[in-house]
């Protein structure tokens, strides 16, 4: 309704490959989803059992609380819109940074990347230090995804200020070649770069990492859809879940969402298969 205004969200996503403690998750997750698609510009995914993996790594040896979690995810919300609210880059502009990242308005589902971070009084796992940059980039992932399985989309780089960009940009460019990660074949690659300022402070330093348009999130959706389908098949605590609503139209809510799910999934498999 209003072309001027960009919608961009930073969502936590639950880990679908385990277990919820809360039984309606399935129904809540479909439904943000449906939500998600159809009403925002750019959501980028954070999954809190990924960034554990991703710190108890770094961090063998440390205890490890959710707090350093938030921290890690809150470091790298306000890192990469620093620049448009400091004015510190000229180049990042909410408007082009999505048309670059989301070439098509309907994949819109962006993950992170983290390449090296250090919280302040913890000893890190030395055992990392021979990982080079890119292959923490491609390890250190916000979502639990085999990104190998998908194609990417768009890279996007945020980089700190000590950093030469055009070196920077070089550097990666070769890497992404010899590495031979898939791009779609149907549009140029894109792979950008964003300088920060705002990669100190106290608690955490974050040297760079990046946001990732993929393919691969499609299996993030097929399983919450097959989750979905498994409680919806028995009607599980739908009764309750349905008090909010008029019954007739809570359950048209849930075809909707179900269907917004599986025509998004259908264009990520066009997307790879070049249709």
């Amino acid at each position: 309704e209003n072309p001027k205004q960009f919608n961009n969200f930073y969502s936590l996503i639950p880990d679908q490959d385990q277990t919820s403690d809360i039984v309606v998750e399935p129904y809540n997750s479909i439904l943000a989803l449906r939500w998600l698609t159809l009403y925002s510009d750019c959501v980028t995914f954070f999954e809190n059992s990924s960034f554990e993996k991703i710190i108890t790594r770094n961090y063998r040896n440390e205890k490890i609380y959710l707090k350093h979690i938030n921290l890690l995810i809150s470091k790298i919300i306000s890192n990469s819109i620093s620049s448009i609210t400091s004015g510190y880059s000229p180049d990042f502009q909410i408007e082009s940074f999505i048309a670059s990242s989301i070439p098509l308005p309907n994949l819109h589902f962006l993950f992170a990347g983290i390449s090296d971070f250090k919280f302040t009084g913890k000893r890190k796992n030395e055992n990392l230090k021979n990982l080079n940059e890119m292959d923490k980039l491609l390890k250190n992932l916000s979502v639990n995804t085999e990104i190998d399985k998908g194609k990417f989309l768009s890279i996007s780089h945020f980089i700190g200020e000590k950093i030469p960009k055009n070196n920077f940009y070089l550097k990666i460019d070769k890497i992404y070649k010899k590495k031979n990660l898939n791009f779609i074949d149907w549009a140029p690659i894109s792979i950008q770069t964003y300088a920060c300022n705002n990669f100190k402070n106290k608690k955490i330093r974050i040297e760079n990492f990046c946001f990732f348009n993929n393919t691969s999130i499609k299996y993030f959706f097929g399983k919450t859809l097959k989750k979905y389908e498994i409680l919806k098949k028995r009607n599980a605590f739908l009764n309750n879940f349905l008090l909010e609503f008029d019954s007739k139209d809570g359950l048209e809510l849930f075809e909707d969402a179900k269907e917004t799910l599986e025509n998004l999934i259908v264009d990520y498999n066009n997307i790879e298969n070049n249709s």
